[in-house]
């Protein structure tokens, strides 16, 4: 498994790492992370597959108009 520094992350989804690092504070919120070390100086990486799988699992396209008859 590969994974990949916040800024890495950050670029692959067009975000700023300010947002990954926002989101990280809710729960259920934005893609799984791992942190590295200790709780203050703890590295934070994203796993490859798991930041696709997450990509993969948003909602896309528009909503659906009917016209009236």
């Amino acid at each position: 498994m590969k994974y990949i520094a916040e800024k890495q992350a950050a670029d692959m989804l067009g975000l700023e790492v300010s947002t990954l690092r926002k989101w990280r504070m809710f729960p259920n919120r934005g893609p799984r992370f791992v942190k590295l070390g200790n709780a203050r100086k703890s590295a934070v990486r994203y796993s490859e597959s798991e930041l696709m799988a997450w990509i993969d699992s948003l909602p896309s396209g528009g909503a659906r108009v009917c016209a009236a008859a």
